[in-house]
């Protein structure tokens, strides 16, 4: 897929820019050569919109880490240590024996050890403290819409954004009991045209589905991975129709299956990043720099 351009953008004479971050887990940080990238070239975003995995890193950036200090953290937050305490008596719910019990609350992990992990990283800081502005997007399993966090606790609501039912339980806060914003979105470039932003670059890593999967995680990631990937061909079309100026795709694709706990592969997930975004580069400084001409 690739941008479009309207010949008469907004009357704005600088450009509003946006960073949308897909993904799943630990391949939504392919996207990191295009934070060091921005950087270098010293673009400021208007707003980032993170979702699922790249709620984790627009959080992060928000937060003022650096590139180091953010591959340091990812490796700590997503590795397959935080999904290893398996919650029995959920498990005995779902097989319905007299001892267990299954309540909303539960799901095939316990989330403990990655929430904590999360507190340790963003203690107290708020969504609103973060710069540039960040929304972070989740689904309310009770209503079934999307909910663009744009205020409260960091480390909750990037856990709740990629709280993948039924590997990870959901989260409930403020009325609402909120999980995985893909389950709505995986690539929320939407939320970006609502808010008027001119150009919008969105990140998103696509890969084949497992085709021996060892197990009921990598099971149910396998589906997860379909339905994503349906929904970003369906929506990223239709974002860009109703787009004023211009949106740069940057579709990272591997041809083998990476699961979101795969912290051991980041490296592999960050090379394959900088080759799209090496093909996308100049597009998106032209895109800012012909901005209203």
């Amino acid at each position: 897929m690739s941008g479009t351009r309207a010949v008469s953008p907004t009357g704005r004479t600088r450009p509003r820019i946006g960073v949308v971050l897909g993904g799943e887990g630990i391949k939504a940080f392919a996207a990191l050569p295009l934070i060091e990238h921005l950087q270098a070239v010293r673009i400021r975003p208007d707003l980032i919109v993170g979702c699922s995995g790249g709620a984790l890193l627009a959080a992060l950036w928000g937060a003022g880490y650096d590139i180091p200090a953010m591959s340091r953290l990812i490796g700590q937050a997503l590795n397959w240590g935080v999904y290893s305490e398996v919650d029995q008596e959920a498990l005995q719910g779902i097989t319905r024996l007299d001892e267990g019990r299954f309540r909303q609350s539960q799901a095939i992990f316990k989330p403990g050890r990655l929430q904590e992990t999360y507190r340790a990283i963003f203690k107290k800081l708020r969504i609103e403290g973060l710069s540039p502005k960040t929304v972070l997007m989740t689904t309310d399993l009770l209503s079934g819409e999307p909910r663009a966090m744009e205020s409260g606790p960091v480390a909750d609501t990037v856990y709740a954004s990629g709280a993948v039912f039924p590997l990870m339980p959901p989260l409930r806060m403020d009325g609402m009991v909120l999980a995985d914003g893909a389950f709505f979105s995986p690539l929320p470039v939407m939320e970006a045209v609502r808010r008027n932003v001119d150009v919008i670059i969105a990140v998103w890593f696509d890969d084949p589905a497992a085709p021996e999967p060892k197990g009921f995680a990598e099971c149910a990631t396998n589906v997860h991975r379909v339905f994503r990937r349906a929904l970003v061909e369906s929506q990223l079309p239709m974002a860009i129709d109703m787009h004023s100026y211009e949106i740069i795709p940057i579709v990272v694709r591997c041809d083998k299956p990476i699961q979101p706990w795969e912290g051991e592969r980041l490296r592999e997930i960050i090379h394959r990043g900088r080759l799209e975004l090496q093909a996308k580069s100049a597009q998106i400084v032209a895109a800012i720099e012909q901005f209203g001409q």
